[in-house]
């Protein structure tokens, strides 16, 4: 006669993998990576940004302007020595304007950007499948609920295409 089966007519070695000839192991499953986002206060909304762009939070004091950026820039900030960016954040995005306080500096690809912001809310984990899903690489906004707080997630990689597409010429 064959192995003595168990419930259900399954061998053993069903029921008890370490015990058969054939050790029934799943694959291990693999967490999804966890992204930590800083939340920040902006244009009246709280955004989630990536950590790994961030470089510093500073204070946005004196802004020298740039003429001809099509309104995209609000000026130049001294940072970490050289003159960055400083992005208006309404204008690209379509949120509603709102006085800063503070600038995050960001790295972009080989750019160095500053965003202007009211406050810095702090870090979150958030799972990354889920957030790549929610943000295609064209989306500049997308939803975001997240350590206690509603708001809108920012593409950074779109943001600076859109900078771009207001820097070029015609």
């Amino acid at each position: 006669m064959g192995p003595a089966a168990g419930r259900r007519g399954l061998p053993d070695q069903a029921l008890y993998p370490g015990s058969g000839r054939h050790p029934a192991h799943p694959a291990p499953v693999r967490p999804a990576m966890a992204e930590t986002l800083m939340l920040l206060r902006a244009c009246h909304r709280v955004l989630a940004v990536p950590s790994g762009a961030l470089r510093r939070v500073v204070p946005a004091e004196r802004l020298a302007p740039m003429p001809g950026t099509a309104g995209a820039l609000l000026g130049l900030m001294p940072a970490s020595g050289r003159a960055v960016p400083v992005v208006d954040l309404s204008r690209l995005t379509g949120l509603p304007e709102a006085p800063a306080t503070l600038a995050v500096i960001c790295q972009v690809g080989p750019e160095t950007l500053a965003l202007p912001v009211q406050e810095v809310l702090g870090f979150v984990q958030e799972d990354g499948a889920a957030s790549a899903e929610l943000l295609g690489p064209e989306t500049l906004l997308g939803g975001y609920t997240g350590g206690g707080q509603k708001g809108q997630r920012l593409n950074l990689g779109a943001l600076h295409d859109r900078l771009a597409a207001h820097l070029s010429p015609v």
